[in-house]
């Protein structure tokens, strides 16, 4: 309880130190630098394994790629583009651009006609132009 009081009032604290000589706002400062300290170490290497990992999974990725046959490849890359024609689809789709967004959306159907989701959102476009 003595400690709550010290803690609470800085007259407490200044008695306390007083009497027993020690000061324990001094003690506190040095006990978060220190902790502030290990924080940052810590954030430091978890950055850096966060970049080991990126890497390794990248690396791991690059090398599976190259152990595919070339028509996997070939589908994987077509999907690739297809996600990326969809994505930029939905941005013009939520800026209201519809004509842009058909467009889009259509080249992603063009790379891979058997994906239903940019039949989907072709769907969405058109009924959002009351084009039945």
């Amino acid at each position: 309880m003595l400690m709550q009081c010290v803690q609470s009032d800085p007259r407490f604290m200044h008695v306390f130190k007083e009497l027993t000589g020690v000061d324990l706002m001094d003690m506190q400062e040095q006990q978060m630098r220190k902790t502030d300290k290990e924080a940052d170490v810590q954030k430091n290497r978890d950055a850096e394994m966060k970049v080991k990992k990126e890497e390794e999974e990248r690396k791991k990725k690059e090398d599976e790629m190259s152990a595919l046959p070339e028509e996997e490849r070939i589908a994987f890359e077509n999907k690739k583009a297809a996600d990326e024609f969809k994505a930029e689809g939905n941005v013009f789709y939520k800026a209201k651009n519809f004509e842009k967004a058909l467009e889009l959306y259509q080249n992603a159907i063009d790379k891979v006609p058997s994906e239903l989701t940019y039949y989907s959102n072709k769907a969405a476009v058109l009924m959002e132009q009351k084009n039945f």
